[in-house]
């Protein structure tokens, strides 16, 4: 093994051109103990950093392997020495060394990013796609369907809230209103009361025009005043052509009003009454009939039926007035089996309606002409003459 590393020495000596430096480092390393290493340092010489490379072969070399024969020995101590041949006739510094590493690890960087771009631009295609258009969503407005028949008040054209009224005096009361609804109001459609004080306005008025929806009109009623002082208020509402009531708000069921404050003052008296119109007076007696039929039976027996009204200004007193025979033909009536004066069914007061039912034979059932008088009568003065004819 001494001459292995003599020869090494030799080898070595000549190989760095008798360089005294070298030949300093390698008796160093061959003089020093077998298990002593030398460490580098940043000042180290070159010189020095080759003896520390040698030492490390010579450790390799030296290390007890079972395994290792001379020839590979020689090949440890020829790579040693080609690694460890100087380049130049200068051995750079460690500040060389150093600039050199990051130098190359820049350009392999450069390199290994080149390759990178390189493979991405491959995978990616050239043109990336347009980005979607965006469509704009329409905003849908809301659409509010009017119901048929609507009202909106706008105004009072006369006698607004609260507006003082003599007593008993006359007013005219105008709304203006519009239709709000779909439908058209035809002159079918009514404006009506429904609750409060009427005020002696009728209790409906129908419309002048057609009015379309979106138009307004002008609805004015005559009305008058209470005789007492006090406030007074009536409420109205439009009814249809198929009589279904409606108004405003909402729910197109408010109805508008008017409202009036009934005050008597010195420089606004209220009026006279009006005269008393008189009524005509009714006569004392007299009638009205509204409907004669004749009911036969299967045996000749017939009933005839009168349905009249009492148009004179006397009651007709059951106790005092009797339906009895008065002329024509009476051989019908025999006072055994039909008799020819009868009772009256109850008290018919004037205006009031009864009816009064008169039985007979005839064996020819209608077969000849029949005429017979009889009337409502009191003490045989006849009230309401009844007529018999077939």
């Amino acid at each position: 093994m001494k001459k292995v590393l003599l020869l090494l020495l030799v080898a070595l000596f000549f190989t760095t051109a008798c360089d005294e430096s070298s030949v300093g480092s390698l008796a160093k390393i061959f003089f020093s103990s077998e298990g002593q290493k030398s460490t580098p340092t940043a000042t180290t010489s070159g010189a020095d950093q080759l003896a520390t490379a040698i030492q490390k072969s010579i450790d390799a070399v030296i290390s007890p392997s079972p395994t290792l024969d001379h020839n590979q020995i020689e090949t440890y101590v020829y790579q040693t020495l080609e690694a460890m041949k100087p380049t130049a006739t200068k051995t750079p510094d460690a500040k060389t060394i150093m600039e050199t590493q990051v130098a190359g690890t820049i350009t392999a960087l450069e390199k290994s990013f080149e390759v990178t771009r390189t493979a991405l631009a491959k995978a990616v295609p050239p043109t990336s796609p347009p980005p979607p258009t965006l469509v704009p969503i329409p905003i849908i407005p809301t659409v509010i369907i009017a119901p048929c028949d609507k009202l909106s008040f706008v105004s009072d054209i006369t006698t607004p809230d609260g507006s003082v009224i003599s007593p008993g005096s006359n007013f005219q009361k105008i709304w203006r209103l519009k239709n709000v609804g779909s439908c058209f109001w035809t002159t079918a459609y009514q404006f009506v009361f429904i609750t409060g004080d009427q005020m002696g306005a009728p209790a409906a008025i129908p419309l002048a025009k057609y009015v379309y929806p979106g138009e307004t009109i002008d609805i004015a009623i005559n009305m008058r005043a209470p005789t007492t002082s006090g406030k007074y208020r009536g409420y109205w509402r439009m009814r249809n052509a198929s009589g279904n009531l409606f108004g405003m708000g909402q729910t197109g069921h408010d109805a508008v009003w008017v409202d009036i404050k009934v005050e008597a003052s010195i420089d606004n008296p209220p009026p006279p009454p009006p005269p008393q119109t008189a009524q005509p007076s009714l006569p004392k007696k007299g009638c009205v009939e509204q409907d004669f039929y004749i009911d036969w039976s299967v045996d000749g027996r017939f009933t005839a039926v009168f349905i009249i009204k009492n148009t004179g200004s006397e009651m007709w007193d059951k106790n005092n007035f009797d339906i009895a025979y008065l002329s024509g033909d009476n051989h019908l009536f025999d006072d055994y089996y039909f008799p020819t004066r009868l009772d009256l069914p109850g008290n018919v007061p004037s205006g009031s309606a009864t009816t009064i039912k008169i039985e007979g034979y005839d064996s020819d059932k209608g077969k000849y002409q029949f005429q017979s008088k009889w009337g409502v009568v009191k003490n045989n003065e006849s009230y309401c003459d009844l007529w018999i004819n077939y």
